[in-house]
């Protein structure tokens, strides 16, 4: 059986503890992450405009993957800010979809349903930051190269615990521009600040956040 359990605003700390594993295991560089996703757990999903989801995927209750995924009600746009899959569950598990794919169709459908339930649709998809070997991956699941130039903080939402703000290139994508060419630009700056401002924290004057704007 498969099944997709939401570990933001829950009481299931075993499923918490899972996911969390998941997280040291494939993101070792982002343990400063694991805090936040227990604040998540912890707290209200939506805080003013973000909503908040921490999606945990199990195949016959093994945990198989995971992702967190941001609605920025703001900017009209979902985030999507990890994901992962063991490697033994990386194949088909649902007719031709994959775990990962799925967890990505169900991230889609929850953000869209976060902007139903605020009264304010979401019409800029889903974006994610992507290194480039996974690319194709993203392809594959109906994503696009936004083709900005975009780079990452080391440290992510913690950086300044660290001083100035050191950066690492990384590639925007997106579901939603292929099908709106014309809104490209538009997509991509909103994908941008909702990454670079209301992720991250960063000042919107800095030199990174200005080039991703174009």
């Amino acid at each position: 059986m498969f099944i997709i359990s939401d570990l933001a605003q829950s009481d299931d700390e075993a499923r918490l503890s899972q996911m969390v594993e998941l997280h040291r295991r494939w993101f070792p560089e982002h343990g400063h992450v694991v805090p936040d996703l227990e604040e998540n757990f912890a707290s209200d999903r939506r805080r003013g405009d973000v909503v908040v989801h921490q999606l945990l995927a199990e195949v016959d209750g093994v945990p198989a993957g995971y992702t967190v995924v941001y609605s920025n009600l703001r900017m009209s746009i979902g985030l999507v800010a990890f994901l992962a899959v063991e490697p033994e569950f990386r194949g088909r598990v649902i007719g031709p979809s994959t775990t990962a794919h799925q967890l990505v169709l169900a991230a889609r459908d929850i953000v869209q349903a976060d902007g139903v339930a605020a009264g304010r649709p979401i019409t800029n998809g889903l974006a994610a930051e992507s290194d480039p070997d996974i690319i194709p991956s993203w392809q594959r699941w109906g994503f696009t190269d936004l083709d900005v130039e975009y780079s990452e903080p080391y440290f992510g939402s913690h950086w300044k615990a660290h001083g100035e703000p050191h950066f690492f290139a990384m590639t925007l994508v997106n579901d939603v521009v292929t099908a709106h060419p014309q809104r490209r630009e538009e997509i991509s700056r909103a994908a941008a600040a909702a990454f670079h401002l209301d992720y991250y924290g960063l000042p919107s004057g800095h030199p990174v956040v200005q080039r991703a704007q174009g």
